[in-house]
């Protein structure tokens, strides 16, 4: 038998193991090779985490089947796994309330609604109203935090790059052959809306999940959208000028998605490739013209109509105060 002290063991694995959680090794190791102590007893310096809770990957299916968006999918699952390796239980609301209260303010929303698309992905009744209210507390919380964020930002690093007056300017001296660019630039002259959201614009009625353009009635049925949980399902009427060049680029291009992926005419662009094609007509991304559209809107609206805009781009009046508006 081999006796050993722990402070010789400790220094032996500091040297030659890149594991930052040296007590846990050398824990390992003394189990493994049935080492003593220098007192000839077993002296535990910390135990080994407890197992995480053995999940059927089919819950992970069910959630990414339950969820059209694939990163918001991916985001949920991940939220999920974090969640159970600590211990915590699903059907616990003691036990999620307390993650909830453990981690940043700024990631506890997102965690709820993964919890949400478990229990529904599980069948777990009886929780959902305590978990949305928990959801609120923390969209408000972060809310106050941004606001105060831009309050205290010096104004050259707050105003928008772009001016309302700006865009159409833009858009008349856009000197680019690409169809995909000239609708981009003229919807985007029109209206503000999140490149999320407009990504997601179908003719496809099947698409329940998505954003319904309904040509004919001039409407868009919004399902799909960042905000959607506080601001709920909803209809936007669109002009006929905007009605008009949406028929178009269904026309020209042939599919389903207002905005087709390049390479999949049956698949919706992303995201991330519309942010890029807008930086590089506008010279900023979509936030920046949201900030000019609701800048302008202050000085010209009144507050009932200013509120409406905000409703339509799927924002609250504080952060079209706060965060877009140039004019406080």
């Amino acid at each position: 038998m081999i006796t050993l002290t722990n402070e010789t063991i400790n220094k032996t694995f500091e040297i030659k193991t890149k594991n930052k959680n040296i007590p846990q090794v050398v824990y390992v190791f003394k189990k493994n090779n049935n080492l003593l102590d220098d007192e000839g007893i077993w002296k535990y310096d910390v135990k080994p985490d407890p197992p995480a809770e053995v999940v059927d990957t089919a819950l992970f299916d069910k959630v990414a089947e339950l969820t059209p968006n694939k990163g918001t999918a991916r985001t949920y699952n991940y939220e999920i796994k974090k969640y159970l390796s600590t211990g915590g239980k699903l059907d616990s609301l003691e036990d999620i309330s307390k993650y909830y209260e453990s981690i940043e303010v700024k990631v506890r929303e997102k965690f709820i609604y993964a919890v949400l698309k478990a229990h529904k992905a599980l069948e777990i009744e009886g929780m959902s109203d305590k978990l949305r209210e928990l959801a609120r507390k923390s969209t408000g919380i972060v809310r106050l935090q941004r606001i105060e964020h831009i309050k205290n930002l010096p104004k050259e690093e707050t105003e928008s790059k772009i001016q309302y007056e700006d865009i159409r300017k833009r858009v008349e001296a856009l000197d680019n052959s690409n169809e995909t660019y000239k609708f981009i630039a003229l919807f985007y002259a029109m209206e503000g809306w999140r490149a999320d959201t407009v990504c997601h614009f179908t003719k496809d009625i099947k698409e329940k999940k998505m954003n319904i353009v309904r040509l004919i009635k001039k409407k868009i049925e919004m399902n799909h959208f960042k905000t959607i949980h506080s601001h709920g399902k909803k209809e936007v009427d669109i002009s006929a000028e905007l009605c008009s060049l949406m028929r178009k680029q269904f026309k020209r291009t042939g599919s389903r998605w207002l905005l087709p992926d390049s390479k999949d005419n049956d698949k919706p662009m992303s995201a991330n490739t519309l942010s890029k094609i807008l930086k590089s007509i506008f010279d900023t991304g979509v936030q920046g013209i949201r900030h000019a559209y609701l800048t302008h809107a202050r000085k010209t609206l009144n507050n009932e109509e200013f509120y409406d805009l905000c409703f339509r781009y799927n924002t609250s009046v504080e952060m079209g105060e706060m965060v877009y508006n140039d004019s406080i």
